[in-house]
C-alpha cells in the first residue's frame, strides 16, 4: 500500500506521523508544496503554475497511489484536490484545529469546494467531527484522531539536576515558581495581552514567581513588538529568543509551575499539553474547545473567561500549595494516554487499512 502525505507547509507532527506510519509497516512518502509568495502578482500565477506541476509528476512516479493524505485548508490544496483524486483510490483530508467556530467562521467556504473529491477526514477532536458534519452536511467517513506527542519520553527522562542547570544558565531563581506566559511570539497567543494583565497585579504572592516568555517562533517584528513591552514588565522575567534542542526544552517544561495558554483560537496546543505531562498548572481561556483535555488534566485545569482575570487563578494555584510535586505527578499517565503516539498511532494505521 504507497500512502503520500501532503502538507502545505512542513511540521513536526506530520514528519512524527510518517515515521511512526513506516514503523507500522506502511509504505509512506511526505510531500511538501512550497509556500506561496505573499504578493499575489501576475509571476506569482507562472510560478503556482509550475509547482502545482512539480508536485503532480512528482506523485505520478508512484504509478498507482492508493491513499492521499492532504493536510490544511490551502488554496494550493484546494486547487490541486482534482489531481488528488485521480491519482489514487481514497482522498483523506485532515482538518486542523480543536476550535469549530473559528473554522466555521474561516475555512468553511473553502471546505465545500473540496468535499466532493474527498473520501474521508480526519480532525483533532469530536467536537470538531460533529461540527463539521453538522455545518457541511458531509456523509461519508469522518474520523477524530489525534496526533502524538512525541517529547514525553524526553521529559520523563529529565533529572531534578538538569532542570537545575537549565535555571541556572538562564538565570532563573531555584527558590521562585515558574510561570511560563503562552507558547510563541505570534499575535495568535497574546503573549502582550497576558503581560499587561499580569502587570496589574499587586498582591504580594506575585513576588514568588517569576515568569518565561518564550519567543522563539514568530515573525521578527512579532518578537521585536513584545521585547519592546516588555521593557516596562514589572516583574523578574526571561524571554527566550533562541531555539531551544530537546534536553533544554524537556528542561524547561520539568522546570513550569504554571503554564499560560490564552490564544485567541487554538487547536490542542503541544507546548501546553507537554507542560502539563511535566507536572504543570495550566491556565487557559474558556473560549478554547479544551473539554476533552479538560477532562484528563482534571484539577491541574484553570478556565477563565478574559485576560484580566489571569490574577485569580495565579493567587489559588500559590495560595493553595497546588504545585505540590505529588499532586503535579499524578495525571501523568492519563496526559500521556490522551495523546502519546503509543495511544494514537494504532488508529491512524486503521485509517489507511479500514476501507483496502
Amino acid at each position: 500500500m504507497a500512502i503520500v502525505i501532503l502538507s502545505s507547509c512542513r511540521n513536526k507532527l506530520i514528519e512524527d506521523l510518517g515515521e511512526h506510519l513506516q514503523v507500522q509497516g506502511l509504505r509512506v512518502r511526505l510531500v511538501y508544496l512550497v509556500p506561496r509568495p505573499s504578493d499575489p502578482l501576475r509571476l506569482f500565477r507562472l510560478y503556482r503554475g509550475l509547482y502545482q506541476g512539480i508536485v503532480f509528476l512528482s506523485l505520478l512516479r508512484f504509478f498507482r497511489v492508493d491513499q492521499i493524505h492532504a493536510h490544511y485548508i490551502s488554496p494550493n490544496i484546494i486547487r490541486l484536490a482534482p489531481y488528488l483524486k485521480f491519482l489514487c483510490r481514497r482522498l483523506i483530508w485532515t482538518i486542523w484545529g480543536s476550535d469549530f467556530r473559528e473554522f466555521e467562521t474561516l475555512h468553511i467556504g473553502n471546505a465545500k469546494k473540496i468535499n466532493k473529491y474527498v473520501d474521508s477526514i480526519t480532525t483533532t477532536s469530536e467536537a470538531m467531527a460533529s461540527g463539521y458534519k453538522n455545518a457541511i452536511g458531509f456523509h461519508k467517513d469522518i474520523f477524530a484522531i489525534r496526533f502524538g506527542l512525541s517529547f514525553f519520553e524526553d521529559i520523563a527522562k529529565t533529572t531534578a539536576q538538569d532542570v537545575v542547570h537549565f535555571k541556572n544558565k538562564y538565570k532563573i531563581p531555584l527558590n521562585k515558581s515558574v510561570v511560563v506566559c503562552g507558547a510563541s511570539a505570534s499575535p495568535l497567543h497574546a503573549q502582550h495581552k497576558i503581560s499587561q494583565s499580569i502587570a496589574k497585579i499587586q498582591d504580594t504572592y506575585i513576588g514568588n514567581c517569576f515568569f518565561v516568555f518564550p519567543l522563539t517562533y514568530g515573525s521578527d517584528e512579532a518578537k521585536n513588538k513584545i521585547l519592546e513591552q516588555l521593557k516596562t514588565f514589572p516583574f523578574p522575567y526571561i524571554a527566550l529568543t533562541e531555539y531551544l534542542f530537546n534536553k533544554e526544552l524537556a528542561s524547561l517544561r520539568k522546570a513550569t509551575d504554571i503554564f499560560i495558554n490564552m490564544p485567541s483560537h487554538d487547536q490542542m496546543q503541544g507546548a501546553m499539553i507537554e507542560a502539563a505531562f511535566a507536572g504543570a498548572q495550566i491556565i487557559t481561556g474558556d473560549w478554547l474547545r479544551y473539554e476533552e483535555f479538560e477532562a484528563v488534566a482534571g484539577e491541574a485545569f484553570h478556565k477563565i473567561p478574559s485576560y484580566d482575570e489571569i490574577s485569580k487563578p495565579l493567587e489559588k494555584i500559590l495560595s493553595r500549595s497546588l504545585l505540590n510535586k505529588d499532586v503535579k505527578a499524578s495525571n501523568t499517565c492519563d496526559i500521556k494516554e490522551f495523546c502519546g503516539w503509543d495511544s494514537q498511532i494504532n488508529k491512524w494505521v486503521l485509517l489507511y487499512n479500514e476501507h483496502l
